[in-house]
């Protein structure tokens, strides 16, 4: 016979036993999302200095947007956010958009994005989007006036991030206590639709409100250029979505977990801040796309005693069911990357330590 003691430790360890079964296979289904490159994936790759004026005198470079033989450079600073080149030609075709508070002037950090017929600019601070037809950028036009399109702000969501799938339907990402993380909008600014589940790759994330969540794991998109697909990205998570129209939610194909992560944060009614642990990457930078792989710019670089690693970012190159395919390692601090898939070319913006526009090859 048991004594009471004999019993109650019996009891203890079947309680632990149980929540240690409950933890590892937890952990092994968040296991499987785990993007795993093989040793012999590493390519190293050589990039090569562009050398054009506006490359001389960036400021902070946003991102990198391809127009046929065109490049686009959203810039954080300068009395102008848009350089315009053409890196074929190497000739250096001006700048759009002033930076400003009057009529057709724009406050930063601005978003630039492309249709098949318009390139869209998306104000994040006042939640304004913009549009011009893209013949109007390839022709050097250079009295540009922006059409105002719509203002997504609305009572219920704050919009972190917009993109235009088309030019009758825009997906964005959210920073608000909803339980969709995205939300689907018309050409009209009007929201018609949410999708997007929360997952808790980290245990304690289960706990946290949705708006910590969406605060943290801010969310920016690329699409694919043909196909009625695109990626919804954040610094350690990266979705592939499909969508048929705007009366159809995006359905997730997959969803990858490229680096563990965990956080802490500061929440009231007035004020939220995120701040990831010590030792956890910063994760994906950016994300460019061809019609055959998802090209992923991820830093490494993380806190060791309170200092901030200095090490190279490198590109992982992925298919469109997120299956590896290499990693081509830059040797480059990298902020930006756009892929000529046509000239067979990848552009970045190297900053080590002023940003400095460079190509390199792709195989």
């Amino acid at each position: 016979m048991f004594t009471l003691l004999q019993k109650n430790m019996i009891k203890i360890i079947y309680k632990i036993t149980v929540l240690v079964i409950i933890i590892i296979c937890s952990c092994s289904d968040k296991n499987k999302n785990m993007l795993v490159f093989e040793k012999e994936q590493n390519t190293d790759i050589e990039c090569i200095s562009i050398s054009l004026p506006t490359s001389d005198i960036l400021g902070v470079s946003m991102q990198l947007l391809q127009i046929d033989s065109i490049l686009l450079i959203n810039d954080f600073f300068g009395d102008s956010l848009i350089h315009v080149l053409d890196v074929k030609n190497k000739i250096e075709h001006g700048k759009m958009v002033a930076k400003g508070v009057g009529p057709n002037e724009f406050i930063s950090p601005l978003g630039i994005f492309k249709t098949d017929s318009n390139l869209y600019i998306y104000e994040r601070q006042t939640s304004r989007l913009f549009s011009l037809p893209i013949e109007m950028v390839l022709s050097q036009h250079k009295n540009i006036k922006l059409n105002f399109t719509a203002n997504t702000q609305d009572e219920h969501s704050i919009i972190n991030n917009l993109f235009p799938l088309s030019d009758s339907m825009f997906i964005a990402s959210k920073i608000d206590d909803g339980i969709k993380r995205f939300a689907v909008y018309n050409s009209k600014g009007e929201k018609v639709n949410e999708f997007g589940e929360f997952k808790a790759y980290w245990y304690r994330e289960k706990d946290f409100s949705n708006r910590v969540r969406n605060f943290f794991h801010q969310t920016f998109f690329e699409k694919h250029p043909s196909q009625k697909m695109f990626v919804a990205y954040s610094g350690h998570i990266l979705g592939i979505y499909r969508y048929e129209s705007i009366l159809h939610a995006p359905t997730l194909n997959k969803e990858l977990l490229l680096s563990k992560y965990s956080y802490t944060f500061v929440e009231n009614e007035s004020y939220l801040s995120t701040g990831r642990d010590e030792g956890i990457e910063r994760g994906i930078v950016t994300v460019a796309c061809s019609s055959t792989y998802i090209y992923i710019v991820y830093n490494p670089n993380k806190k060791v005693d309170g200092k901030e690693t200095s090490l190279p970012h490198s590109i992982k190159v992925i298919d469109w069911n997120g299956n590896p395919v290499q990693i081509l390692n830059t040797g480059k601090r990298v902020s930006c990357l756009a892929i000529d898939e046509i000239e067979k070319m990848g552009y970045i913006i190297s900053t080590d330590p002023e940003d400095k526009l460079m190509s390199f090859k792709l195989e």
